[in-house]
C-alpha cells in the first residue's frame, strides 16, 4: 500500500477532485486496534494495512484506490461510487477491520471522516456519525465478516466454497530455523483439505510443515530449540494465512501440527500462550493446534496441562497419537477436542490395515468423538477408515475427488460434542 506524502495527497487531490465533491472520498481510523495492541503494534501493522486493502478491493470493486495517510489512517477513493454508498463501503470495511482484530465494535471505535476540501496536501475532513453506521447488536459482540456474499453455515449450490486453490493463494515463505552453533533448518508448509466423513463436506484445512536441512533439502527432525521455533513459526505462517483470505472473504478453520517437544516445557508454553494470545481474536477462533511428536505413555498431567494452557487462545487443542496401537488411555479427560493418526505408512494391501484402524477409533473414541486419519493413500483405506469409525480423513485419495463448490461448509461441525 502507498503511503502518502504531504504533496502526494495534493497531487492525489487533484487528480480526483470531482470524487471530493461527489463524496466518494472517505478516510477511516483505526486508532482503536493500535492502542489495544500496545508493544505489538509494530509486528501487527503490516498485517492491518494489508487487510484493508484487500477489504477494500473486495467490497468496493477493482477501481477503488486506498492509500495509507500514516500508520492508522486510510483514504479510500471510489470514484465509481457517491455520496452514502461510498461511505457504507468504507464502514463496512472499517467495522470488518475492527471486528477481525479487536474481537468487537464498541461505538467510540468507529472513526469514519468524508473528505470535503483540500488545500497544500492539508485534507479538510467531516467527521460522520458513528450511530448511523452501526447495527443494533454491533456493539454487542462482534459481527461475522461482511461484505461477503457466503453464509458460514449454508452454502448455496452454485456458490464458491474456500477451494484449496484459494486456500493456497496465501503466503509461501519459507521461514528459517537458525540455532547457534547447528545447522541451518527451513520449513515449508502445504495445505489440504479435511473432510467430515459424515456431513461429506470439507471442515477445515490441514497446513502440514515439512521440516529440512537448508545445505542439503533432507528432512530433519527438530531439536527442543528448534521445535520452539518451529511453534512461533507455524503460528505466524497460519495466522498469516487466515488474515489474507479473511481478506479476501474467505473464512477458514486452519489445523497447524506442533511439535509436543515445543511446548513440553513450563516456559515453552508460556511464550506459545503469550504468542497466540497476541493473535487477532477471529484468528485464534480458526486455529486449531494438533499436537505431534508424542512419546509412548505420557503421563495424563503433562498433557492435561499443555491442554489446558492452550486451548484458551485457539479453536481447539487436538492430539496425534504416536502410532495404530499406542495407548490412549491415559489421554482420556485431559479435554482433548480430538485425536489424530498418520495413516500414510498404512498398507492398503495388508489384511491387516482394517483391523489396526478399527482397534485405534475404539481406543480414540474413549478421549474423543473426533478421530481424525491424516494422509490416507488409496480408496480402499479411505473406506476402511470410515468403516473403522474415522470422523475425519485427508490424502490424496479423497482430495480429488473434492466437488467444485461445497453445499455446506461449516468448521464448527468439527468440534460439535467432541469435548468429554
Amino acid at each position: 500500500m502507498e503511503r502518502l506524502t504531504t504533496s502526494g495527497v495534493g497531487d492525489l487531490m487533484d487528480r480526483f477532485a470531482g470524487a471530493i465533491a461527489a463524496g466518494s472520498i472517505n478516510v477511516i481510523s483505526l486508532e482503536a486496534v493500535r492502542a489495544r495492541s500496545g508493544d505489538r503494534w509494530p509486528r501487527k501493522r503490516e498485517q492491518v494495512e494489508a487487510f484493508v486493502e484487500r477489504a477494500f478491493v473486495r467490497i468496493g470493486g477493482p477501481g477503488v484506490l486506498v492509500a495509507a495517510l500514516n500508520d492508522v489512517e486510510f483514504l479510500s477513493i471510489q470514484p465509481e461510487v457517491r455520496g452514502l454508498k461510498a461511505l457504507g463501503q468504507s464502514a463496512a470495511v472499517l467495522k470488518e477491520t475492527l471486528s477481525f482484530f479487536l474481537g468487537r465494535i464498541d461505538r467510540e471505535d468507529v472513526r469514519i471522516f468524508q473528505v470535503i476540501d483540500h488545500a497544500a496536501g492539508e485534507l479538510t475532513v467531516e467527521a460522520v456519525d458513528s450511530a448511523r453506521w452501526l447495527g443494533n447488536n454491533d456493539e454487542a459482540s462482534a459481527p461475522e465478516l461482511t461484505g461477503s456474499t457466503r453464509d458460514p453455515d449454508i452454502w448455496p449450490a452454485s456458490g464458491a466454497a474456500p477451494l484449496l486453490r484459494e486456500i493456497e493463494r496465501g503466503p509461501a515463505r519459507t521461514p528459517r530455523l537458525v540455532l547457534q552453533g547447528k545447522p541451518e533448518l527451513a520449513v515449508s508448509y502445504t495445505v489440504e483439505p479435511i473432510w467430515n466423513i459424515g456431513q461429506q463436506v470439507v471442515a477445515s484445512y490441514l497446513m502440514q510443515p515439512t521440516v529440512y536441512l537448508t545445505s542439503s533439502s533432507r528432512i530433519a527432525e527438530p531439536s527442543r530449540f528448534a521445535a520452539e521455533q518451529l511453534v512461533s513459526v507455524g503460528v505466524d505462517q497460519a495466522a498469516a494465512r487466515i488474515i489474507e483470505g479473511a481478506a479476501r472473504g474467505l473464512k477458514f478453520a486452519l489445523h497447524l501440527p506442533i511439535p509436543f517437544l515445543g511446548v513440553a516445557s513450563a516456559s515453552a508454553r508460556y511464550r506459545a500462550q503469550r504468542h497466540l494470545a497476541d493473535l487477532p481474536p477471529e484468528v485464534r477462533r480458526l486455529l486449531v493446534l494438533d499436537l505431534t511428536g508424542i512419546a509412548e505413555g505420557l503421563p495424563h498431567g503433562r498433557m492435561a496441562e499443555t491442554v489446558a494452557a492452550l486451548a484458551p487462545v485457539c479453536r481447539a487443542v487436538l492430539a496425534r497419537a504416536p502410532s495404530p496401537t499406542a495407548r490412549l488411555s491415559q489421554w482420556r479427560n485431559s479435554h482433548l477436542a480430538g485425536v489424530s493418526l498418520d495413516c500414510s505408512a498404512l498398507d492398503p494391501d495388508d489384511p491387516h490395515s482394517m483391523a489396526r484402524m478399527t482397534g485405534f477409533t475404539t481406543a480414540a473414541a474413549q478421549v474423543s468423538k473426533t478421530v481424525i486419519g491424516y494422509g490416507l493413500a488409496s480408496r480402499s483405506l479411505t473406506l476402511a477408515a470410515w468403516a473403522a469409525g474415522f470422523t475425519h480423513v485427508t490424502g490424496a485419495a479423497v482430495q480429488p475427488d473434492a466437488p467444485l463448490c461445497a453445499l455446506r461448509w461449516d468448521a464448527a461441525d468439527l468440534y460439535r460434542e467432541t469435548r468429554r
